[in-house]
Order: structure tokens, then C-alpha cells, then sequence
């Protein structure tokens, strides 16, 4: 995949992040675009409401937004996704079997 694919790829997620008030993890972010989680807040951007939706696993949080850069309804809804597999099946993409990064939530999760 590449940068201008996982750019693409992050705007689509972001969208339905918002639209479903649904949060999902860096770990399950970064599985989704096959590269190391800490590199996750270089596709996601300064931070902004539309991507404050990426959170730790750890508090649900996002990591070094302030209040004002936060989405308000950010926690109105309580399920944070942590399987790769159901945030691919969200987007209408395919299972993977594997992933390279060996995260959780493949096929069958």
C-alpha cells in the first residue's frame, strides 16, 4: 500500500468513525494500514475532531489532543474498536489472513 492509498484509506475511516460515534484503537489502526502504530499520528495529522476518533486501547483516549481538539460526542458511545477485523469489515474491505505486523483481528476475529 501506498502513502497516497493509506492517506485515502485514513479519510474513509475517519468518516465513519464519526458518522457510527464509534472509536477504534492505533494498534487496530495501524494493522488496518499495514505499518508500526507509532507511525499512525503521521496519517492522522495535527490534531482535530475529525481524527481524535484514533485512540490508546489503555483509556480510550487520544494521544496529545487537548479538549478543544476533540470531537464533543467522542464518548457518547461507549465500544472502541479493537479488532482489525471488524474495522475491515466496517470499510467494506476483505479479511486478511495474515497481517505482517502479526496484530490480532485477521481472519476469523
Amino acid at each position: 500500500m501506498t502513502d497516497a492509498e493509506r492517506l485515502i484509506l485514513v479519510e474513509k475511516l475517519l468518516c465513519e468513525l464519526a458518522k457510527r460515534k464509534t472509536r477504534a484503537t492505533y494498534v487496530v489502526v495501524a494493522c488496518l494500514l499495514d505499518i508500526q502504530p507509532r507511525l499512525v499520528a503521521k496519517y492522522l495529522g495535527e490534531p482535530r475532531p475529525e481524527a481524535s476518533w484514533v485512540v490508546r486501547k489503555v483509556d480510550g483516549k487520544p494521544t496529545r489532543y487537548g479538549e478543544s481538539d476533540c470531537d464533543p460526542r467522542l464518548y457518547c458511545n461507549p465500544h472502541v474498536i479493537t479488532s482489525c477485523g471488524e474495522l475491515r469489515q466496517w470499510l467494506g474491505l476483505p479479511p486478511v489472513s495474515e497481517h505482517q505486523l502479526g496484530c490480532e483481528g485477521g481472519a476469523g476475529s
